[in-house]
């Protein structure tokens, strides 16, 4: 595989490692990694749980955009650094619409941005339904950074077979 090489957006902050691997910065149409050579086949938009909430409830618009720029990928994946149980399940507001801290996460949802769980759900498959995307829920950072490498190398080696 001397000519895999994996792409990290110019704009990403905080970026995955891939140990071994190489990986160069380059300016992406759209996402955070893809591939040398695949840059408009495949993308891979990354998002904190914070990111996540934010895009999807007043940062809506520009996500809306990000997603219409996904729409002629064949291969489009939004990886949130969150379980999806815990984005749903483990809300609980405090007195004043406070957020308390549950666990590991913040539970921001109904408390900063006025959105049910049910209605971040619903936003979840009407996004996976009209735009064609795959969403992956981590359990943290580093099995979002695995989950990454290991699509990014399933379809490097599939579409180097002629297989996809």
């Amino acid at each position: 595989m001397n000519d895999f090489i994996i792409i990290i957006d110019t704009r990403e902050q905080d970026e995955y490692k891939f140990k071994s691997i190489l990986t160069v910065r380059d300016k992406l149409n759209t996402g955070d990694y893809s591939l040398r050579g695949f840059e408009n086949d495949i993308t891979i938009e990354r998002k904190s749980l914070g990111d996540f909430i934010s895009s999807i409830s007043h940062g809506r618009d520009r996500f809306k955009s990000e997603l219409a720029r996904m729409k002629d990928y064949k291969y489009k994946f939004i990886i949130v650094e969150s379980c999806l149980d815990d984005m749903l399940q483990h809300i609980e507001i405090n007195k004043g619409h406070k957020a308390k801290k549950v666990g590991h996460i913040k539970p921001a949802c109904k408390s900063y941005i006025n959105m049910h769980p049910n209605a971040i759900f619903q936003t979840i498959i009407s996004i996976m339904l009209r735009y064609s995307v795959i969403f992956f829920f981590a359990r943290d950072k580093k099995q979002a950074e695995e989950f990454t490498y290991s699509v990014l190398k399933k379809f490097y080696t599939l579409k180097r077979n002629n297989e996809i």
